[in-house]
């Protein structure tokens, strides 16, 4: 299940080279991910109430091509895998002008008790939100498999 966002380019956006800055797109990265968290119903207040929050552990960023003043850009992100106590979202940024990619990203994330800071295991109901399968449903059809 994937999450979709346009950006306008803003004149803040550009830096000294007259294109997006890379931090815009780390930017970008953090609000497509939140915007998808709360599209699955789990918003700021929500992981609050469950006591705990996703983190940034390490990004990796592609830049493909330049994006100019005036620009819009169709961001989109998933997650790639969510297993343990982190998940990897990947996103994908295009200019809507020429259909042409123009970033992409791969994020992990670990998510965190958030009284104590350290992390643990990611809920079923929180990997099954985002489309995720449940380990339970992953485990019977692995051993189902092996004959195990």
């Amino acid at each position: 299940m994937s999450y979709t966002r346009s950006f306008q380019v803003e004149p803040v956006d550009i830096d000294v080279q007259g294109h997006v800055n890379n931090q815009v797109y780390v930017r970008w990265i953090e609000e497509l991910a939140v915007g998808h968290s709360e599209a699955v119903g789990w918003s700021h207040e929500t992981y609050e109430k469950a006591g705990a929050l996703f983190v940034m552990r390490r990004q990796e960023v592609d830049y493909l091509t330049s994006v100019r003043g005036d620009d819009i850009v169709d961001g989109r992100t998933w997650l790639e895998d969510a297993r343990g106590v982190q998940c990897t979202r990947l996103s994908e940024f295009v200019r809507r002008s020429d259909g042409k990619v123009v970033a992409r990203g791969k994020t992990l994330w670990v998510y965190l008790d958030a009284r104590r800071g350290r992390p643990v295991k990611i809920p079923d109901e929180v990997r099954t939100a985002f489309g995720q399968r449940d380990l339970a449903t992953v485990t019977r059809e692995r051993l189902a498999v092996t004959g195990v």
